[in-house]
């Protein structure tokens, strides 16, 4: 069974191991306030989507990831959709994403 929950402590290890581009002490920050939510499949930890606001206000989207294996077959889109309805309870009204122009697959 696939869930999108947000991530806890149980992931930081997942995390740390596969997130390249953020430190320790940030990561554990963004765990405890609820920044990151993490694709599992039957308790197993497979992507993760990682945000921050942008000027203090607009959630932004750092990050996107899911494992190769679970590509194509619209977890990413299910990941956003997610994501954006989390934002909208929390009363944002704009979300924010920007994307590398080198990426491959």
């Amino acid at each position: 069974m696939i869930e999108l929950v947000y991530a806890d402590q149980n992931d930081f290890i997942f995390l740390k191991d596969n997130d390249s581009h953020i430190g320790n002490g940030l990561l554990k920050e963004k765990i405890r306030v609820k920044e990151i939510i993490v694709l599992k499949e039957n308790g197993e930890t497979r992507g993760w989507l990682r945000y921050g606001l942008f000027w203090d206000i607009i959630p932004f989207m750092n990050m996107l990831h899911i494992e190769e294996s679970y590509r194509r077959k619209e977890l990413g889109k299910q990941f956003v959709l997610f994501w954006e309805r989390e934002m909208k309870k929390c009363g944002h009204k704009f979300v924010m994403t920007s994307t590398q122009s080198n990426e491959e697959g």
